[in-house]
Parts: C-alpha cells; sequence; structure tokens
C-alpha cells in the first residue's frame, strides 16, 4: 500500500465488523484493554456485555505467606509476565460455576471484583463464620461456601480436616442458611450444589446431601477402580457443573510410569505422557438405582468445551468463546517436587506442559480466575 494512503487510514476508518474480528482475538486482558484504549471509535459501538469477548482464565496464586497478597498470572496468553497482585488477606472468595469469574463475598452480602475493587452485585448477607471460606455461585442464585478448620488426628491416628458447608439459596435469608459439617481428609477435597442437593467429592469416594428430603438424606456412593482403567492410578478428582449437568474430572497417571525408574527423574516429558483426564457424569437416582457416575468418551463429549480444574472449583467455559485452538482439552496443576501447569487434549489422549510455575507455588491445585476488567467510557479516558 503507497505510503500516503496508508497515513490517510485511521482506526475510524475501518468497518466495525473488522474491528470487531480484531478484538474477538484478542484474548490475553491486557491486549484487549490497550486496543480498546486507542479505538475510541470502535469502543462506541461496542456490543453488550454478554456479547464481548471472553478472556483467557488466570491462574492465582497461594497467598504470601507475609503479606497476605495473592498474585493472579495470565498464563495462557503467551506471556506470563503478565500478572495482578492482589491484596485479599482474610478474603472470601467465590467463583461463577458457568464462567470462572471471581468475586469476593464481603460479610454484608456485597459482592465485589476483586480485580477492579468494584461492587459488582449484593445478595443476602451471609453468616460470620465463612471467614477464609472459598465456593462457587450458581446459575439459580445459590452460593456455595466451604471453609476449613484445623486439621486434627482421628481416633485412627488419621489425620483429618472439619469443614463446614454454607449454602444459601436466592429464596433464602442468611438467618435460614444451611449448614452441614463435612470430615475429610484434606482441604484437597471438593464439594458442588447440583439439583437441589449438595455433593461432596474426597478422592473416589462422595456423599450426595439431598436437602428436598424432611429430614434430609446422606447418601454414599463411590467410582469403581475399574472405571478408571486397569492400567491407571488415581490422583485427583474436580466437580464442574455445565449445561445442566455434574461432570467428575479425574486425573491420573498410567501404573507403568510409577513403577519405572522414570518415576523419580525430573523429566517432565515423560510425566506428561503418564498423566491422563477421564470425564463422567452424576445420574441421579431413578426408579430405585443408587446416584453413580457414568464414563463419558470426551473426544465427542467435551469437543467444544474446555475444562479449567482447580479448586475451591472447577468450571468449563464454550470453546467458541476462547477463539482458535481451543476445545476438548482440561487444563490442570499437578505438583510433586515442582508446580506444573499441563494441557489434556480429549482428541489425541496426551498431556503436555504449558508452564512450570513459581516455587512459591506449593498448592496441589489452582483457583483459576476470568478477569472481567471494567473499561472506562470515552469521557472518562
Amino acid at each position: 500500500m503507497p505510503p500516503a494512503v496508508s497515513a490517510a487510514l485511521t482506526w475510524h476508518d475501518l468497518p466495525f465488523d473488522l474491528l470487531q474480528d480484531i478484538s474477538g482475538r484478542l484474548h490475553a486482558a491486557a491486549d484487549y484493554v490497550r486496543f480498546h484504549a486507542v479505538c475510541k471509535p470502535w469502543r462506541d459501538s461496542l456490543p453488550p456485555a454478554e456479547r464481548r469477548p471472553a478472556f483467557l482464565p488466570w491462574l492465582l496464586a497461594p497467598p504470601d505467606p507475609n503479606t497476605g497478597h495473592r498474585t493472579a498470572r495470565c498464563v495462557l496468553s503467551g506471556d506470563s509476565s503478565i500478572a495482578a497482585e492482589i491484596a485479599d488477606r482474610g478474603r472470601t472468595w467465590v467463583i461463577r460455576a458457568e464462567d470462572g469469574v471471581a468475586y469476593w463475598l464481603e460479610p454484608r452480602g456485597v459482592l465485589v471484583d476483586p480485580l477492579t475493587r468494584c461492587r459488582a452485585a449484593t445478595v443476602p448477607p451471609f453468616p460470620d463464620d465463612i471467614a477464609d471460606g472459598a465456593g462457587a455461585i450458581y446459575c439459580d442464585g445459590t452460593i456455595l461456601i466451604n471453609a476449613f478448620y484445623s486439621p486434627f488426628l482421628d481416633s485412627n491416628g488419621f489425620m483429618r480436616t472439619t469443614s463446614n458447608v454454607t449454602l444459601l439459596r436466592p429464596e433464602t435469608s442468611g438467618a435460614a442458611a444451611l449448614k452441614r459439617h463435612l470430615c475429610t481428609r484434606d482441604k484437597e477435597s471438593c464439594v458442588a450444589y447440583h439439583n437441589g442437593n449438595i455433593i461432596s467429592c474426597q478422592d473416589r469416594s462422595f456423599e450426595r446431601i439431598v436437602l428436598s428430603k424432611q429430614p434430609q438424606w446422606w447418601q454414599y456412593f463411590e467410582l469403581p477402580q475399574d472405571q478408571l482403567g486397569e492400567e491407571e492410578r488415581f490422583q485427583s478428582s474436580y466437580l464442574v457443573e455445565s449445561r445442566g449437568e455434574l461432570i467428575l474430572a479425574c486425573l491420573q497417571i498410567k501404573d507403568s510410569y510409577c513403577k519405572s525408574s522414570d518415576y523419580y527423574d525430573a523429566d517432565v516429558t515423560g510425566l506428561a505422557k503418564a498423566l491422563s483426564v477421564s470425564v463422567y457424569v452424576l445420574r441421579d437416582e431413578a426408579r430405585g438405582i443408587s446416584p453413580h457416575w457414568v464414563r463419558r468418551d470426551g473426544r465427542s463429549f467435551l469437543a467444544d468445551r474446555v475444562l479449567f480444574l482447580g479448586r475451591p472449583s472447577s468450571f468449563a467455559l464454550e470453546a467458541a468463546r476462547l477463539g482458535k485452538n481451543h476445545g476438548g482439552c482440561a487444563y490442570f496443576i499437578h505438583t510433586r517436587d515442582r508446580c506444573l501447569l499441563l494441557k489434556y487434549s480429549f482428541h489425541d489422549g496426551r498431556s503436555e506442559l504449558v508452564e512450570e510455575q513459581p516455587a512459591e507455588w506449593t498448592c496441589k491445585a489452582a483457583t483459576w480466575i476470568t478477569p472481567q476488567p471494567a473499561i472506562a467510557l470515552p469521557h472518562q479516558l
């Protein structure tokens, strides 16, 4: 293009649909904000918020033991130096189950965006004993908080952790919030709310609390070892609410790898090849059949979704919202000697290393959050 013509063209001269296409390819929050800041004509004609491009989720580091601050890192954009420090000592985090958007839950029932510190919404006040808890907010407005207490030794000499599960549904008030005490082996257990029931997961053991029954029912069931595969060893489990179904994602490792000398090596490639993820769907009690897990083929079942597996909750995003080269995969953290972020593809059944996390990351599972930055209007710039 001749220099004179190139110099004459501006962002304002470009068609809106081209600008919209460009913005849809910017999945790192920092890139989107920069583009948004320099392109005022495009910004003035933005589509509604629910149709704007989705950002790739960020990883949230464990709290710094000295400051209590946490760092959110943009690990999937190709530039993990993009990060934000969040001062959150004593905050209660809730992750939106449908897309991973994170909030702080304030004592008086205010949801606050932890990145912008802006008030996002209000909910009925919660009880005061959920400090340092974490949980999820579901599509119907139900909020579930799981707060852990100090570990203790049980009568058999095993270390246990008591958690206080608090459930607040839209039709209740803070005073009527439902509470349940669960005894788990460690903080790696997970809890979810599904179809009006609470599902608690500890490794391959599950409890379902049927809230509609009076008195409430407690049902226990397991994921049999033969559903994992004879050559697989269980590692960890995650609960994901997606499209009205409760999905169980199990991380497992090849038994042959654990028995080989490679298990003690620092070779990440060998470890990645040995790790895999299997998925199951909960089938509720019907015609006298107890709740149970049904295995699904991840290649077809999750072809158009991406799983982000972590604690306190996991979520699935529509692949179409994340651009090309996504869909049919799961991101997860694996920690042994180092903290590794890996991606498992359901298409070819292989895991690959995405990035090694900083040395201070010692958690067994990550907290994923999807940033929703507030972008200033033209007159505010």
